[in-house]
């Protein structure tokens, strides 16, 4: 004679299972502080990059001096004067955006968003030369000066800032299991 065995019952194994979709949890307040301590610190650096003096450039007419806002305002549309280089330079500016947009959500991928906006902005410091006019004309770097520097720093600030955070994120989670 056949013996079927019943190994549970359905509604018994409906009641254990976990649901597909879980909430998220809401975050501990000192996570949601810290990420805006991070991202207010960042903006202050670079809030303080602006009025700074970010290059010195020797042009045919002599030294130029470049600021830091000067280069914010008149970098995202270089392009139309020929500087698709300078461009693609300034895009660290809304790479750093985006990576804190999706950093105040809480989503680990604004850690890729950060790590491209400081490559691409630590690219310039290898520069010699930088279009300054819109008929092709370069001058040499002579020096990156503050606002470069405290450009480079803001996000310096917001990578070490996500990485702390996410790093101190998985060992709250690591503990709390």
């Amino acid at each position: 004679m056949l013996k079927i065995r019943h190994y549970a019952k359905p509604q018994n194994v409906i009641q254990h299972a976990k649901p597909m979709i879980t909430k998220k949890e809401p975050l501990p307040k000192k996570f949601r502080n810290l990420r805006i301590i991070i991202i207010i610190l960042c903006l202050i650096v670079f809030a303080i990059s602006l009025p700074q003096l970010a290059l010195k450039i020797n042009d045919y007419n002599g030294p130029v001096d470049m600021h830091s806002y000067e280069l914010f305002l008149v970098g995202g549309i270089a392009f139309l004067g020929g500087g698709i280089i300078e461009t693609i330079i300034w895009l660290a500016n809304p790479l750093s955006l985006i990576a804190i947009i999706i950093f105040f959500k809480s989503d680990e991928i604004c850690k890729v968003f950060s790590i491209a906006s400081l490559m691409v902005a630590l690219i310039y410091t290898f520069w010699k030369k930088v279009l300054v006019a819109e008929n092709g004309r370069m001058g040499d770097i002579e020096k990156l000066c503050s606002g470069y520097w405290l450009w480079i720093t803001s996000i310096m600030i917001l990578n070490i800032g996500i990485f702390y955070y996410f790093w101190l994120y998985k060992k709250h989670k690591k503990h709390a299991v």
